[in-house]
């Protein structure tokens, strides 16, 4: 016979709690869950932060303004190229090149171009002479549907430094190329009047002797 043997009541069912290691009863009332003991708690994200707390501390400071203050470099640059550009005109009176904004490619397709002309309208850089005044000017043609409307002509023709920041900056990103096209196009000009000049003293030359 087998002698009696006390009963644990270790995962006894029914109104009794089932113990927990280290005496909590995860049934009692604020009882602590013991469910993923042992792995790292997962972290909880941040709050969204605010502008100013993601912003550099001069940016968020409170009477200054980094874009303005950029912006208005922007412009003071421009004004000193205009200035330049004001007395290469005034010294070699002579007119440069249309420089496109954007360079678009050429493309084969004569019927694809005539239809962007008649629906986009080009934008360029140019220094000249307008309104009694030499500089660089910011000229947006007209498309061939609107100059159809207006037979006395129009367009935009507005010196840069009056010009918008959007178009000044582009101007800042082209300026090498447009300053360098202006004095290649002086230099042809000089070579194309030696040349008419040394054509035309010939002639007097060869008139002299017949004299």
């Amino acid at each position: 016979m087998k002698p009696n043997r006390k009963r644990s009541w270790y995962g006894t069912r029914g109104n009794l709690p089932l113990p927990v290691p280290g005496g909590q009863n995860t049934s009692a009332p604020g009882a602590r869950s013991l469910v993923g003991v042992g792995t790292p708690p997962t972290a909880t994200p941040p709050e969204p932060a605010t502008l100013l707390e993601t912003l550099p501390a001069e940016l968020a400071a409170e009477r200054t303004s980094v874009l303005a203050a950029r912006q208005d470099e922007v412009s003071h640059l421009v004004a000193q190229l205009d200035l330049h550009a004001r007395r290469l005109g005034e010294r070699f009176g002579v007119h440069g090149e249309p420089l496109p904004l954007e360079r678009r490619p050429e493309s084969p397709n004569l019927g694809l171009e005539v239809l962007r002309a008649m629906l986009v309208a080009e934008k360029t850089f140019r220094l000249t002479r307008h309104s009694e005044r030499w500089g660089i000017f910011y000229l947006e043609g007209l498309t061939i549907l609107s100059a159809a409307r207006q037979p006395d002509g129009g367009g935009v023709v507005r010196p840069l430094p009056e010009c918008s920041i959007e178009v000044k900056r582009r101007f800042l990103q082209v300026s090498r190329d447009f300053f360098a096209a202006y004095l290649g196009r002086v230099r042809e000009t000089v070579a194309g009047i030696e040349t008419d000049l040394g054509l035309g003293m010939g002639v007097l030359e060869a008139l002299q002797r017949l004299a």
